[in-house]
């Protein structure tokens, strides 16, 4: 095994990008033909709005005296293109967008001048009493545009029915809106919390406010006068609790081996504590004051769930099935304790707090989080307050965090019967928990393996190697026809990759097929159960070995670019019929890492990293030489092969979901040419495989900040291109903002990470030559830190 290596050079040449010139296809406006289907639903709309808008009015306390504004929810008939219409329906409207849902064909609007949005009203009464519309010109044609329209009440703002012990406050983010609306409403809004002596969390970070304990009646006023709201709710978050192993052990047959272990890396469980009792006790961290907001000692872990997840984290697969040796640890363990039970509601803003404290504190920058909210995302549903929060600290911190997707087990219908596997998956119960729809994080899903290395396995999912039936897939449905193929992104997956989780067989018990983990109860010892909350922490141990491993890496979407680039894609079998490309990878994301390959090159395949920064519209070009005896080899087609993954933490803008991730940073593989060249000529003119990595040229498209592309380069071309490659690099930003956040990301750098493998697919036989060491030779390419760390995978 040999060590990575790093990409040492400067870039060939940094430039202004630019696209080049090509047809964009038909991009034609979706248009409603029949008129009078739509004047129907207009009269509907305005109708509903105007009682919808009378109703808020009704509610309001006038004795708060607070500033208000009204809104006024739009759906359209295709995607609203911020830039183009936004200064439209100010100027003509009077309404300014604040928050944009499903794919930014809805938007919430606020009305800004009351005179030019009566006037739009009035449009609207017009176009609803002509007897062909189509034909006259008494009303604006854009307008024409929108589909349907509605008022917005504390309905849409109260999102839940009875008291939580906590509940979410979160505001509208949008620049529009900031200064005059958001900023001094928030400010009033903490003042009528302190009057009213309800305790609260405020994080500046997100700008939610987390209400500890509230009334009823005091949530709707809120809801009712404070207009800066977009949301006030609360989700129950829980584990699965593993079912007991029935074994009788007097003693733990395991031990840990505690030299160096203060040199190891810290992975902080954001769990239900981790027990002190069992053989992992040397590797937990303690604190003062402790990580924990449970009121009670994160040392106990009356769950059950926070230790075996634990000791999965800091010790990989290695002790899995017999935990029968001394065992060197990957990993020291802080226990961040938010829960005391399988459920309940938790403070989202002092959990960003734990994370933020262990990160300054002990300079924590792996974490592992397998509590999620206890119901599924909806079918596109927008990223929640919550996992935009964590998406913030991972720009903010350069921290990354392993997210389990949850758990549906669930595996009878309604009439008791088993469902059908792999049919089930597909079922919206299976969509992925909040909040495992992060960008800049790892959401991990999980394998059926159990780890038990038997030869027989009668799962419930068909074979050890395919998704676990539980294991849940990401909540877009790209296979949507209504969606525009302009819109939708097959780079973009949660989960993001799978883990072993082990299985229920075929009579759905856990205790079979389940995983074999740690207990914290008395007398036990140990557990048997499946679920991706055992997925996530190995993936977490993985992302341990690599800092172990590689210390100098300088960036944490690093650790998750190699763990992608090192992925490979289950082979599913003809039970997946059913399942279209893109429903594939909703449920494998980008597949199992191979965990040699993630962490070790060897001389015949070779993995390096780029870690740099780059500004919007600017480009960056790497040169990489082959060795000259894949020139004369026999083998033509297929030669060397390259999987290359790029990641990149990016900033997020929570009220826009078609721009969430708004920087678009991707990088393509191009023939030997002049930097001029690669510029100005077509695209197959100057690549050598494909196009860039994520084509963003009508800028519409969903943006993925994790990018992976596998294809082979034959012995023809590389003879063709003189044994030379380039690497181009370039980034822009979404199409879709508007021109207060541009500026927000003009002119920064933003770090990026691109792994790159390539393999000599020869076999072993014929492979004489050290396709490592050539490599070495003839590139700016130095091996990473020099450590002599024998890691067991």
């Amino acid at each position: 095994m040999r060590r990575h290596l790093r990409y040492s050079g400067a870039e060939i040449e940094t430039d202004r990008f630019a696209f080049n010139p090509r047809d964009p296809g038909d991009q034609s406006r979706q248009e409603v033909r029949n008129y009078s289907l739509l004047q129907r639903q207009f009269r509907i709309s305005l109708q509903s709005f105007e009682q919808k808008r009378t109703l808020r009015h009704q509610r309001r306390n006038r004795n708060l005296e607070l500033n208000h504004i009204d809104y006024i929810k739009l759906h359209f008939f295709d995607v609203y293109k911020v830039n183009e219409f936004k200064s439209q329906y100010r100027d003509e409207f009077g309404i300014v967008p604040v928050k944009f849902t499903d794919f930014n064909r809805e938007g919430l609007f606020a009305i800004e001048n009351e005179g030019k949005f009566n006037q739009f009203l009035d449009a609207i009464l017009t176009f609803t009493e002509l007897e062909d519309p189509a034909q006259s010109d008494e009303y604006p044609k854009k307008i024409r545009f929108i589909k349907s329209f509605d008022g917005f009440t504390r309905e849409d703002v109260l999102n839940l029915e009875e008291t939580r012990s906590h509940v979410v406050l979160d505001p509208f983010r949008n620049t529009e809106i900031y200064g005059d609306i958001t900023e001094p409403l928030s400010y009033s809004l903490r003042e009528y919390l302190i009057e009213r002596n309800i305790e609260f969390n405020y994080d500046g970070a997100s700008e939610t406010i987390v209400l500890n304990h509230p009334d009823h009646e005091t949530l709707i006023e809120i809801a009712d006068n404070f207009d800066h709201l977009q949301s006030v709710s609360s989700r129950d978050s829980g584990v699965i609790r593993p079912s007991p192993f029935g074994e009788e052990i007097r003693e733990f047959p395991f031990s840990v081996n505690i030299e160096g272990i203060d040199d190891l890396p810290i992975i902080g469980i954001i769990d239900t504590g981790v027990s002190d009792q069992t053989p992992v006790a040397p590797l937990l961290i303690r604190a003062d004051p402790p990580f924990d907001l449970t009121r009670t000692d994160p040392f106990d872990d009356d769950a059950d769930h926070g230790t075996g997840v634990a000791t999965l984290a800091a010790l990989g697969i290695t002790p899995i099935p017999e935990y029968e040796d001394e065992y060197q640890a990957d990993a020291r363990i802080l226990p961040i304790k938010i829960l005391d039970d399988s459920s309940g509601s938790i403070n989202q803003n002092d959990v960003f707090g734990l994370i933020r404290r262990a990160h300054q504190e002990l300079g924590v920058r792996l974490f592992v989080l397998t509590i999620t909210w206890l119901t599924p995302k909806g079918e596109n549903e927008s990223p929640e307050s919550y996992t935009y929060a964590l998406d913030q600290l991972a720009a903010e911190l350069d921290i990354l965090l392993f997210i389990s997707t949850g758990n549906n087990d669930n595996l009878l219908t309604g009439t008791g019967d088993i469902k059908r596997y792999p049919d089930s998956l597909n079922e919206p119960e299976s969509y992925i928990n909040t909040p495992a729809d992060s960008m800049n994080h790892i959401a991990v899903g999980a394998i059926a393996d159990d780890l038990n290395n038997d030869t027989d396995f009668n799962g419930f999912s068909r074979d050890r190697s395919f998704p676990a039936v539980y294991s849940r897939r990401f909540h877009y449905n790209f296979s949507d026809d209504e969606l525009k193929r302009s819109v939708k992104n097959r780079l973009l997956r949660s989960p993001v990759v799978l883990l072993e989780g082990g299985d229920f067989d075929e009579l759905t018990n856990r205790d079979v097929h389940g995983i074999k983990v740690v207990s914290a109860q008395d007398g036990q010892f140990f557990n048997i159960a499946p679920g991706t909350s055992y997925a996530a922490p190995l993936a977490a141990n993985l992302g341990a070995k690599l800092m172990r491993q590689y210390p100098e890496i300088s960036n944490m979407q690093s650790i998750k670019s190699l763990i992608i680039n090192a992925a490979v894609s289950p082979r599913l079998d003809d039970s997946f019929n059913n399942f279209d490309n893109p429903q594939k990878a909703a449920v494998t994301g980008y597949g199992v890492p191979d965990r040699t390959r993630c962490l070790y090159s060897d001389n015949h395949r070779v993995t390096f990293l780029i870690e740099d920064v780059i500004r919007e519209r600017q480009e960056k070009l790497y040169q990489l030489k082959l060795p000259e005896y894949l020139c004369h080899t026999n083998k033509n087609p297929g030669l060397l092969k390259i999987n290359a993954t790029l990641c990149f933490a990016c900033n997020p803008l929570p009220d826009n979901q078609l721009a969430y991730c708004p920087q678009h940073i991707t990088f393509g593989f191009f023939k030997n040419l002049s930097p001029k060249e690669i510029r100005e000529l077509k695209m197959k003119d100057k690549m050598v495989k494909q196009g860039w990595a994520q084509d963003y040229y009508n800028k519409v498209k969903l943006l993925s900040n994790a990018q992976k592309v596998t294809f082979n380069l034959s012995r023809d071309v590389i003879i063709h291109e003189n044994n030379t490659i380039k690497i181009g690099v370039h980034s822009l930003l979404h199409g879709y903002i508007n021109a207060a956040d541009r500026a927000v990301f003009h002119d920064r750098d933003h770090p990026f990470s691109l792994a790159i493998t390539l393999e000599d697919t020869r076999t072993e036989l014929v492979r004489h030559e050290n396709l490592y060491d050539e490599l070495s030779a003839i590139n700016e390419l130095e091996a990473i830190g020099e450590l002599d760390i024998d890691l067991e995978i």
